[in-house]
């Protein structure tokens, strides 16, 4: 096990590994860099020198690039992640009338995709248009749209074989529900969680036939052939913040208690702790191999074989 500092990182949104497993990107917020550090060796951080204002961004499976969208400005922003920090951010501004904020964005398992939860307040009349827009990441052009969303949404997640998009309420939402949609926009599926103000984070199986929401305190699995899901509870009142898949099917779990937990996804029950001794953790990530898995906090990453 070794760990990595970050200087300035206060507060951690995410970690992405590369498909070798030898690189993590991470993305967090205040001093906000996303920031490249080695995954198989201890070693320092790595800047890479793209500035990041807020949760609502992505990075390409291969770590070749990192898309952000604006809450405020309705704009999309890419850049290359990779080499020395100078490479120019590339921008998009929606030009519809009215206010439009981009909530949240996630890229699609090839990396061509690109999901957004789009809110449209248009002049002169009440509410506003809650949406799902997919869009080619190299050219901005929209290529389906859903207006099926209802609530605000702030997260996406993409299944593993890109055919399908959970949309949920995010940490700052207030729908306790989980949305499925196709890439041609279509609604295909609602996952409902009994009792649950919010969805805070969402993770599929390497199958793309489980699925685990977050509802800040307990882990509800949905599991094929069941109508409802299976409750994990951690125990005690420590927050749950993140949740990860390996790919031999063990779903691991970790939050603000400091622990990792295993379940076994396919008996809905705990088998494991672990405690990497670094504080509130507030992402989890594991390499594509199952080898090895990672955790963050406020500002430190952990990493240790499974």
């Amino acid at each position: 096990m070794w760990t990595a500092k970050l200087r300035g990182l206060r507060r951690m949104h995410g970690l992405h590994p590369a498909p070798d497993g030898r690189w993590l990107a991470v993305g967090g917020l205040a001093a906000g860099w996303v920031r490249a550090a080695g995954w198989a060796a201890p070693g320092p951080a790595r800047p890479c020198g793209l500035s990041l204002c807020g949760p609502a961004y992505a990075v390409t499976p291969d770590l070749g690039r990192v898309v952000m969208a604006s809450a405020v400005a309705g704009g999309l922003s890419r850049a290359d992640l990779r080499g020395d920090g100078q490479t120019p951010w590339q921008h998009w501004a929606d030009r519809r009338r009215g206010q439009v904020r981009l909530l949240a964005v996630a890229l699609s398992p090839d990396g061509r995709t690109l999901a957004v939860a789009d809110q449209h307040s248009r002049p002169g009349r009440l509410g506003a248009t809650q949406a799902v827009v997919f869009r080619a990441l190299d050219t901005w052009a929209e290529l389906a749209r859903s207006d099926d969303l209802g609530l605000p949404c702030g997260g996406l997640v993409w299944r593993p074989d890109g055919k399908r998009v959970a949309a949920f309420a995010g940490a700052s939402g207030n729908r306790g529900d989980v949305t499925e949609f196709a890439p041609d926009g279509r609604r295909t599926r609602r996952y409902l969680i009994p009792n649950t103000p919010a969805v805070e984070a969402v993770a599929y199986s390497p199958c793309g036939r489980r699925l685990v929401a977050l509802d800040g305190f307990a882990a509800w699995l949905f599991r094929p052939g069941e109508r409802r899901p299976v409750p994990l509870h951690p125990g005690g009142k420590k927050k749950l913040a993140a949740a990860a898949f390996a790919p031999d099917g063990r779903l691991l779990t970790a939050g603000s208690d400091g622990m990792v937990r295993t379940w076994d996804a396919a008996a809905g029950r705990e088998v494991a702790t672990f405690a990497p001794g670094v504080g509130p953790l507030h992402a989890l990530a594991i390499a594509p191999d199952g080898l090895t898995a990672a955790a963050g906090g406020p500002n430190v990453v952990v990493v240790w074989d499974l």
